[in-house]
């Protein structure tokens, strides 16, 4: 249910589960990159009987790395790191994957001033966060 939430409530969801099992579940989110029609079926089903439609019926594409991160960015520092050293754990390569997809304004501090100009705008699928 997870990846239906945006980032934001996604982090909110994740912060009320147990801190144990938080670096498998972004983990598993992470590994997503579609959904089987019947599970989006039965889910539509229960999510129509408890609170709202979900309208699809196809398989969807899913880049769960990306909502990794975004879930992640919306955390406090703390959680954020026990997270990702728990991912790291269970795969390194899958975590720095997370991690390149996370871009927090400390970066920005290594960075000579030449560098500082390179850095763009926005770039898609990158979340920013601060630290402080």
């Amino acid at each position: 249910v997870l990846l239906f939430l945006d980032g934001e409530q996604s982090a909110e969801v994740l912060k009320l589960l147990p801190e144990e099992t938080r670096p498998e579940i972004v983990m598993r989110i992470a590994n997503v990159d579609s959904i089987n029609p019947d599970i989006l079926g039965e889910l539509d089903d229960l999510l129509k009987k408890q609170v709202t439609d979900v309208p699809t019926r196809s398989v969807a594409s899913v880049d769960g790395v990306r909502l990794a991160a975004q879930i992640l960015t919306h955390l406090d520092s703390s959680s954020e790191g026990a997270i990702l050293d728990g991912l790291e754990q269970i795969d390194e390569e899958v975590c720095e994957e997370i991690r390149e997809k996370m871009f927090i304004f400390e970066n920005l501090m290594v960075l000579d001033d030449r560098d500082r100009t390179g850095v763009p705008q926005h770039r898609p699928g990158v979340y920013v966060r601060s630290n402080c």
